[in-house]
């Protein structure tokens, strides 16, 4: 396993010789380095649609015969600093690579940046894949500073109003419907 040994050699001896014991010599065992490529469905992602991010550990150098074949461990799927999910690495259909994919909706609107981090195993070493930028279009709808501070009332027989600022986010151009609904006791249109 990967970490530093202690390697002892022991004679038993014999009829002639003394049985014996080498000094110990220390041998080091590196983990094996992965690439780690992070890739996406899209990379403009329209409002409701899911992201779908899929992070590929494949060794530098494949395993030997009788080693451990396929990375193991899991994957963060993080945005900037915040993280996304974390999910247990599968072993491709073929070859040494394993693959871990996220589905998420939770993404925040606007530019993103996106990256995965592989923490290792006992075999292979932990490492960070590829960034990638992605759009995620949405709106944000804040109340405007002339609304009143608390609730709107209204005197009977007379009309009132208030206003929202909406602001397109990761490129969005679409249509927003705005839709207003009146409790049905109130003698209310809106």
């Amino acid at each position: 396993t990967s970490g530093s040994h202690q390697i002892v050699a022991t004679y038993s001896g014999d009829t002639n010789y003394a049985a014996s014991t080498s000094l110990a010599a220390t041998i080091t065992i590196n983990k094996n380095p992965p690439v780690v490529v992070l890739t996406s469905n899209l990379t403009t992602v329209p409002p409701g649609q899911a992201l779908v991010l899929t992070a590929t550990v494949t060794p530098v150098v494949a395993p030997a015969a009788a080693a451990e074949q396929n990375p193991t461990g899991a994957v963060i799927f993080y945005d900037g600093t915040a993280i996304l999910g974390t999910v247990n690495l599968g072993p491709s259909s073929s070859g040494d690579s394993s693959f871990a994919t996220l589905t998420t909706q939770t993404v925040p609107g606007g530019a993103d940046s996106i990256y995965a981090f592989y923490q290792g195993d006992t075999v292979y070493g932990s490492a960070n894949s590829n960034t990638l930028a992605i759009d995620v279009q949405a709106i944000t709808v804040t109340p405007a500073s002339q609304n009143p501070p608390t609730n709107l009332n209204i005197p009977q027989g007379s009309q009132g109003s208030v206003a929202f600022n909406i602001a397109a986010l990761g490129g969005f151009t679409g249509a927003v419907q705005i839709v207003c609904s009146v409790p049905s006791q109130d003698d209310m249109t809106c």
